[in-house]
């Protein structure tokens, strides 16, 4: 037999003797004399690569048949290829859970996948990569696995910005490269340990967790949300994290929480600190609200209710005129501060979407420089007691600001009834009843039976099933909000002329009684001129002003802030209406 020409690998000489071995081709003391033979001819062998294998050995002393031979060498063979797979498998698995966090696919399709790769090199001795039984099941295409290489690899073209805070403007794609650091460079960037004092965990957000930390340089309390995940978090979840990051750090607003910091913990996680907000969620907070012995009309409590509405209202207003849908209102989103100022937090499930009947958007953020981050339809994104039909149907071509406005809608139902608006015992039962069931009236619950049908029809049409018939968009609901509070008719119900009177009767009552005399002396042909036309009576904002500091003055802070409401929808810019606006807020939020 020809001598190998090659130096002789260790390591396969063993895996053959433990082959011969469990075989019962040779014996533990055959194979012990062979290799100590093996190592003799290693030693006196003045030519290197001349060695005689473990193989030659055993044959020359006839300890196995050339057959045997050929056959554990087979199995030799195949045990170095599996070797190599379990190799690239670990590599497989990854771009496996970067395909699955894109969307793509769910983690029992990439399970089948993997099993179906494994088959093929047991039974077919075809070494197939993941990446390709991912094109040919359909689950992907060879331009989104490249990019998904490419990603998994820091490439380069992926930049983020280090300017978070824009102030109000878009940012400059002009800038030259030294302005931008890649996602791989800032995860090196570690933060040092001694800069974020960490004293307690807040909560959980949509992709990581929330802890209470002391900003040792500047001496201030923070909250710092960590990307974190039971394994290293992909490149994927990095990179939508950082997408959160620069659409919070961009949208510049009084009621979105805003944004410090970004960077990476000493265990290599990526984190941003934010302003840390004294008080509860608004699901705590209303609770709580109801939990107390309450001595208000239903009207000061719809009103109170609907101040902390309009402050969310304005937040998802900034952020459509962005470009941005948050597409996951819900009361735990939503922070009551000790003072009544109201937050929108986790921006985490928001997306930058240019539409028509918004301005094009002005958000820069990581994916405008991939494809990674483009959820596939049929991704359900939200949370199932609030989100919207066509949330739960998972049809993101069809995610636009009415999805927010459902969102506006499901929180105002919670802040009527205690209750979310949809219904189940599980996830499944949940989304059947929010894209089958009727849409739900804030009457059905004994805490909203004397709900005023104004509030009952605002609520109801932001919570329309079909997206077409909700208020178009967050103006136009604080419009009929407006209304409300000024004890004027709302759009959305068709009062009849006795309910018009009513209504001018309650609000205007010394022009009611002129009003009546005219209608005792006037012709029939009087009584069909529209009433609201004549109950409009356009004062200027400075004596709604007046009006409101002379309420306020007396303590009357409800009458205070429908005057300054009022100054505010003559001269939306008057400070002194805003200013008026917001200590009634406050006064009336201390009242609770």
């Amino acid at each position: 037999m020809e001598t190998n020409s090659q130096e002789i690998d260790i390591p396969e000489e063993i895996l053959l003797g433990n082959i011969l071995l469990k075989n019962e081709s040779i014996s533990s003391d055959q194979l012990r004399e062979a290799l100590v033979l093996q190592e003799q001819s290693s030693t006196l062998s003045s030519s290197p690569g001349k060695e005689k294998t473990l193989g030659e050995i055993l044959l020359s002393k006839g300890y196995i048949t050339p057959d045997k031979l050929q056959r554990a060498l087979r199995t030799q063979r195949a045990n170095f290829k599996k070797k190599d797979f379990l190799r690239e498998e670990k590599s497989a698995r990854l771009l496996g859970k970067e395909a699955v966090d894109m969307g793509l696919l769910t983690y029992e399709q990439l399970e089948d996948c993997i099993v179906q790769q494994a088959s093929k090199l047991e039974n077919e001795g075809i070494n197939q990569k993941l990446g390709e039984i991912l094109v040919s099941n359909g689950f992907a295409t060879q331009e989104q696995i490249l990019e998904l290489i490419e990603f998994q690899n820091g490439a380069p073209s992926l930049r983020l910005s280090k300017v978070l805070h824009n102030q109000g403007l878009g940012i400059n794609l002009n800038l030259e490269q030294e302005h931008f650091a890649s996602l791989d460079e800032l995860i090196k960037n570690e933060t040092p340990e001694e800069k974020h004092i960490p004293l307690s965990e807040l909560g959980q957000g949509g992709n990581g967790k929330i802890i209470l930390c002391m900003d040792s340089e500047i001496r201030r309390y923070v909250a710092m949300k960590v990307l974190n995940d039971l394994y290293k978090p992909s490149k994927v979840q990095q990179a939508r994290f950082l997408e959160e990051i620069q659409i919070t750090g961009q949208l510049e607003h009084p009621n979105i929480v805003p944004i410090h910091e970004v960077g990476v913990d000493k265990s290599g996680n990526l984190y941003f600190t934010m302003k840390h907000v004294t008080g509860n969620n608004l699901e705590e907070h209303i609770d709580e609200y109801y939990r107390e012995d309450k001595k208000y009309d239903q009207r000061t409590i719809e009103i109170y209710l609907l101040n902390i509405l309009m402050k969310i209202c304005d937040a998802i207003k900034f952020a459509h005129s962005k470009g941005v849908i948050h597409r996951d209102i819900k009361p735990e989103n939503i922070m009551i501060g000790e003072y009544g100022e109201v937050l929108l937090m986790d921006w985490g499930s928001a997306k930058v979407k240019n539409m028509s009947n918004i301005r094009p958007s002005n958000i820069v953020t990581i994916r405008k420089d991939t494809n990674v981050l483009n959820t596939v339809d049929g991704t359900m994104i939200g949370t199932p007691l609030y989100m919207s039909p066509e949330q739960a149907k998972g049809a993101i071509n069809e995610y636009d600001i009415r999805t927010d406005i459902y969102g506006l809608g499901a929180v105002l139902f919670k802040m009527l009834t205690n209750h979310p608006p949809a219904k189940g015992e599980t996830e499944e039962e949940v989304l059947k009843d929010v894209i089958y069931s009727p849409t739900p009236s804030p009457k059905s619950y004994p805490l909203g039976q004397n709900i005023s049908r104004e509030v009952e029809a605002i609520c109801i049409k932001a919570l329309e099933k079909n997206k077409d018939e909700r208020f178009k968009t967050v103006e136009e609901m604080q419009e009929d909000i407006i209304q409300f509070i000024e004890k004027r008719t709302v759009k959305n119900i068709n009062y009849s002329l006795g309910d018009k009177i009513q209504i001018y009767f309650k609000n205007y009552t010394k022009h009611a009684i002129a009003l009546a005399i005219l209608l005792v002396l006037s012709i029939t042909s009087v009584i069909g001129i529209k009433v609201s036309d004549k109950i409009h009576i356009n004062n200027k904002a400075i004596n709604y002003i007046n009006l409101g500091q002379s309420y306020f003055k007396n303590k009357n802070y409800e009458q205070a802030l429908i005057k300054f409401h009022q100054a505010l929808a003559l001269d939306k810019n008057s400070k002194e209406a805003k200013d008026g606006l917001q200590k009634a807020s406050e006064q009336l939020a201390n009242k609770k």
